[in-house]
């Protein structure tokens, strides 16, 4: 093999390691809803957990619900490193997979939670 095609494989190889690690650090978007929505008191407290393949990529098996799919406040994103890792809206991270969460809000439904803000975090995984 020439020079000029080992440097093109070894710049290939490296844009494709490039890419997959964007893939998977990049942050996903998750579903949200405007901060002036209306807010009832009501509590859910479970494991965060998330998945980027998934589709909703971050719930929460809550008690006594399972795999609740959660709105969340305007801003907020996941990123999976390779493991969750949930994003407020100033880039903090604010909880990650396998914490207990307790998260203030509504549901309409027994499988949708609406929140009110930011979870707080009630046990380490």
């Amino acid at each position: 093999m020439t020079r000029k095609r080992i440097v093109g494989l070894v710049a290939i190889l490296a844009a494709l390691t490039f890419a997959g690690l964007v893939a998977y650090t990049w942050p996903v978007s998750l579903r949200t809803h405007p901060d002036t929505i209306g807010c009832a008191l009501m509590s859910l407290d479970g494991t965060i957990h998330g998945d980027r393949w998934e589709s909703p990529p971050v719930w929460v098996d809550g008690d006594p619900e399972a795999h609740v799919e959660i709105v969340w406040s305007a801003g907020y994103s996941a990123r999976f490193t390779p493991n969750l890792q949930l994003i407020d809206e100033h880039g903090n991270v604010v909880a990650r997979e396998g914490d207990r969460v307790r998260l203030i809000g509504r549901s309409s439904n027994p499988t949708l939670w609406v929140t009110c803000g930011a979870p707080q975090v009630i046990g380490k995984s």
